[in-house]
Protein backbone atom coordinates (compact mmCIF):
# COMPACT_ATOMS: atom_id res chain seq x y z
CA UNK A 1 0.00 0.00 0.00
CA UNK A 2 2.77 2.43 0.93
CA UNK A 3 4.59 1.81 -2.37
CA UNK A 4 1.46 2.76 -4.30
CA UNK A 5 1.19 6.18 -2.65
CA UNK A 6 1.68 9.12 -5.02
CA UNK A 7 2.84 12.58 -4.01
CA UNK A 8 0.30 15.14 -5.18
CA UNK A 9 2.13 18.24 -3.97
CA UNK A 10 4.90 19.73 -6.06
CA UNK A 11 8.40 19.37 -4.59
CA UNK A 12 9.39 22.36 -2.50
CA UNK A 13 11.96 24.72 -3.94
CA UNK A 14 12.73 26.15 -0.48
CA UNK A 15 16.15 25.40 0.98
CA UNK A 16 16.54 22.78 3.70
CA UNK A 17 17.30 25.28 6.49
CA UNK A 18 14.34 27.48 5.54
CA UNK A 19 12.12 24.41 5.44
CA UNK A 20 13.30 23.35 8.91
CA UNK A 21 12.74 26.85 10.29
CA UNK A 22 9.23 26.97 8.85
CA UNK A 23 8.40 23.51 10.21
CA UNK A 24 9.68 24.46 13.67
CA UNK A 25 7.71 27.72 13.64
CA UNK A 26 4.54 25.93 12.60
CA UNK A 27 5.01 23.25 15.29
CA UNK A 28 5.49 25.85 18.03
CA UNK A 29 2.50 27.88 16.87
CA UNK A 30 0.28 24.80 16.87
CA UNK A 31 1.48 23.76 20.34
CA UNK A 32 0.81 27.28 21.59
CA UNK A 33 -2.67 27.15 20.06
CA UNK A 34 -3.40 23.95 22.01
CA UNK A 35 -2.53 25.68 25.29
CA UNK A 36 -4.00 29.12 24.66
CA UNK A 37 -7.25 28.20 22.88
CA UNK A 38 -9.66 27.60 25.73
CA UNK A 39 -11.89 25.05 24.01
CA UNK A 40 -8.94 22.91 22.89
CA UNK A 41 -7.20 23.12 26.27
CA UNK A 42 -10.38 22.13 28.17
CA UNK A 43 -11.06 19.15 25.91
CA UNK A 44 -7.46 17.91 26.14
CA UNK A 45 -7.50 18.34 29.93
CA UNK A 46 -10.82 16.50 30.27
CA UNK A 47 -9.59 13.67 28.08
CA UNK A 48 -6.30 13.55 30.00
CA UNK A 49 -8.10 13.07 33.34
CA UNK A 50 -10.27 10.23 32.06
CA UNK A 51 -7.44 8.54 30.19
CA UNK A 52 -5.19 8.62 33.29
CA UNK A 53 -7.76 6.77 35.40
CA UNK A 54 -8.43 4.15 32.72
CA UNK A 55 -4.75 3.61 31.88
CA UNK A 56 -3.80 3.25 35.53
CA UNK A 57 -6.38 0.47 35.81
CA UNK A 58 -4.90 -1.17 32.72
CA UNK A 59 -1.50 -1.12 34.42
CA UNK A 60 -2.89 -2.74 37.58
CA UNK A 61 -5.20 -5.22 35.88
CA UNK A 62 -3.39 -8.40 36.90
CA UNK A 63 -3.23 -7.23 40.54
CA UNK A 64 -6.93 -6.44 40.54
CA UNK A 65 -7.83 -9.76 38.92
CA UNK A 66 -5.97 -11.58 41.70
CA UNK A 67 -7.65 -9.40 44.32
CA UNK A 68 -11.12 -10.43 43.13
CA UNK A 69 -10.11 -14.08 42.90
CA UNK A 70 -9.65 -14.65 39.16
CA UNK A 71 -7.14 -17.43 38.41
CA UNK A 72 -4.16 -16.45 36.27
CA UNK A 73 -5.21 -18.65 33.34
CA UNK A 74 -8.33 -16.48 32.87
CA UNK A 75 -6.32 -13.26 32.28
CA UNK A 76 -5.76 -13.98 28.59
CA UNK A 77 -9.45 -14.68 28.02
CA UNK A 78 -10.28 -11.40 29.75
CA UNK A 79 -7.90 -9.54 27.45
CA UNK A 80 -9.46 -11.18 24.39
CA UNK A 81 -12.98 -10.34 25.58
CA UNK A 82 -11.99 -6.69 26.11
CA UNK A 83 -10.40 -6.59 22.64
CA UNK A 84 -13.62 -7.89 21.06
CA UNK A 85 -15.68 -5.31 22.99
CA UNK A 86 -13.32 -2.58 21.73
CA UNK A 87 -14.47 -3.32 18.18
CA UNK A 88 -17.74 -1.58 19.06
CA UNK A 89 -16.22 1.45 20.82
CA UNK A 90 -15.73 3.65 17.70
CA UNK A 91 -19.36 3.27 16.59
CA UNK A 92 -20.62 3.94 20.13
CA UNK A 93 -18.32 6.96 20.44
CA UNK A 94 -19.40 8.29 17.04
CA UNK A 95 -23.06 7.98 18.05
CA UNK A 96 -22.44 9.78 21.35
CA UNK A 97 -20.50 12.55 19.59
CA UNK A 98 -23.28 13.08 17.07
CA UNK A 99 -25.87 13.35 19.82
CA UNK A 100 -23.90 15.44 22.34
CA UNK A 101 -21.26 18.15 22.21
CA UNK A 102 -17.63 17.17 22.78
CA UNK A 103 -17.78 18.25 26.42
CA UNK A 104 -21.09 16.43 26.81
CA UNK A 105 -19.50 13.27 25.39
CA UNK A 106 -16.56 13.61 27.79
CA UNK A 107 -18.97 14.19 30.67
CA UNK A 108 -20.75 10.98 29.70
CA UNK A 109 -17.36 9.25 29.77
CA UNK A 110 -16.69 10.78 33.20
CA UNK A 111 -19.96 9.38 34.55
CA UNK A 112 -19.06 5.96 33.12
CA UNK A 113 -15.59 6.15 34.72
CA UNK A 114 -17.07 7.12 38.10
CA UNK A 115 -19.54 4.23 37.95
CA UNK A 116 -16.74 1.82 36.97
CA UNK A 117 -14.49 2.95 39.84
CA UNK A 118 -17.36 2.61 42.30
CA UNK A 119 -17.93 -0.92 41.01
CA UNK A 120 -14.22 -1.72 41.52
CA UNK A 121 -14.27 -0.76 45.20
CA UNK A 122 -16.13 -3.73 46.69
CA UNK A 123 -13.65 -6.05 44.91
CA UNK A 124 -16.39 -8.53 44.01
CA UNK A 125 -15.83 -10.65 40.91
CA UNK A 126 -19.33 -10.06 39.50
CA UNK A 127 -18.86 -6.26 39.78
CA UNK A 128 -15.14 -6.09 39.09
CA UNK A 129 -15.12 -7.78 35.68
CA UNK A 130 -17.66 -5.43 34.00
CA UNK A 131 -16.00 -2.45 35.72
CA UNK A 132 -12.58 -3.33 34.30
CA UNK A 133 -14.05 -3.87 30.84
CA UNK A 134 -15.87 -0.54 31.00
CA UNK A 135 -12.74 1.36 32.07
CA UNK A 136 -10.54 -0.18 29.37
CA UNK A 137 -13.14 0.50 26.69
CA UNK A 138 -13.26 4.08 27.95
CA UNK A 139 -9.70 4.68 26.68
CA UNK A 140 -10.80 4.18 23.07
CA UNK A 141 -13.91 6.27 23.63
CA UNK A 142 -11.90 9.19 25.02
CA UNK A 143 -9.28 9.00 22.26
CA UNK A 144 -12.01 9.01 19.60
CA UNK A 145 -13.85 11.96 21.18
CA UNK A 146 -10.78 14.14 21.72
CA UNK A 147 -9.24 13.21 18.36
CA UNK A 148 -12.45 14.02 16.50
CA UNK A 149 -12.66 17.44 18.16
CA UNK A 150 -9.01 18.27 17.40
CA UNK A 151 -9.47 17.27 13.76
CA UNK A 152 -12.35 19.73 13.52
CA UNK A 153 -10.35 22.54 15.15
CA UNK A 154 -7.10 22.22 13.20
CA UNK A 155 -6.14 22.68 9.59
CA UNK A 156 -4.55 19.86 7.61
CA UNK A 157 -1.05 21.19 8.36
CA UNK A 158 -1.72 21.40 12.11
CA UNK A 159 -3.48 18.12 12.89
CA UNK A 160 -0.44 15.92 13.37
CA UNK A 161 1.16 18.42 15.76
CA UNK A 162 -2.08 18.95 17.68
CA UNK A 163 -2.55 15.19 18.08
CA UNK A 164 1.05 14.92 19.27
CA UNK A 165 0.35 17.58 21.92
CA UNK A 166 -2.68 15.53 22.97
CA UNK A 167 -0.54 12.41 23.21
CA UNK A 168 2.08 14.21 25.31
CA UNK A 169 -0.63 15.59 27.62
CA UNK A 170 -2.19 12.15 28.05
CA UNK A 171 1.20 10.60 28.87
CA UNK A 172 1.92 13.39 31.35
CA UNK A 173 -1.48 12.92 33.01
CA UNK A 174 -0.92 9.17 33.25
CA UNK A 175 2.52 9.70 34.80
CA UNK A 176 1.23 12.18 37.40
CA UNK A 177 -1.77 9.99 38.28
CA UNK A 178 0.44 6.89 38.64
CA UNK A 179 2.82 8.76 40.96
CA UNK A 180 -0.12 9.97 43.07
CA UNK A 181 -1.45 6.41 43.24
CA UNK A 182 1.95 5.05 44.30
CA UNK A 183 2.34 7.76 46.97
CA UNK A 184 -1.10 6.87 48.29
CA UNK A 185 -0.04 3.25 48.67
CA UNK A 186 3.21 4.23 50.38
CA UNK A 187 1.31 6.40 52.86
CA UNK A 188 -0.57 3.36 54.20
CA UNK A 189 0.63 1.61 57.37
CA UNK A 190 2.50 -1.66 56.80
CA UNK A 191 -0.26 -3.77 58.35
CA UNK A 192 -2.79 -2.39 55.84
CA UNK A 193 -0.81 -3.16 52.70
CA UNK A 194 -2.17 -6.67 52.30
CA UNK A 195 -5.36 -5.07 51.02
CA UNK A 196 -3.66 -1.95 49.73
CA UNK A 197 -5.09 -2.01 46.19
CA UNK A 198 -8.69 -1.88 47.43
CA UNK A 199 -7.89 0.83 50.00
CA UNK A 200 -6.03 2.97 47.47
CA UNK A 201 -8.87 2.72 44.98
Amino acid sequence: IALRFEEVRKPSTVGLMDLMRESTRQTLETAKMAVTTRAIAVVILGGMLLDAVARNQATLNSLYYRLIGLPDWVFGFMGSAIAVCNWFVPSLAARANRRFSTLGSLLLGGVAALCAVMMLLPAKIWLGIPAVMLLLMLMGYVNFTVGRFLHQQAGANQRATLLSVKGMAFNLGYGIYTCMFALRLLSLPEDMRGDQLRIAL
